[in-house]
């Protein structure tokens, strides 16, 4: 399958990122005191170093979910088979 031109890339994700912040700045201007990125990719255009809320990544936040649970839940006893 042919890739994208890095330039094409570029541009592409620059307008994704930016019609993003737009949104953000437009909930901040309305009363939002945080953002949810709810969805796995939108932190691939921006971050929390691109925001002044409080910045709730929810790809971040399933990852840790599932490390934790990993952590604390006793091993599966193998089945006779």
């Amino acid at each position: 399958m042919a890739q994208p031109h890095p330039a094409a890339e570029d541009l592409f994700a620059s307008a994704w990122s930016a019609c993003y912040l737009g949104a953000i700045a437009r909930g901040k201007a309305k009363g939002a005191d945080s953002v949810i990125l709810g969805c796995t990719e939108i932190c691939l255009l921006v971050g929390p170093e691109h925001i002044d809320l409080p910045v709730f990544d929810s790809t971040l936040l399933h990852a840790d979910a599932a490390i934790e649970f990993s952590m604390t839940q006793p091993a599966p006893h193998p089945r006779a088979a």
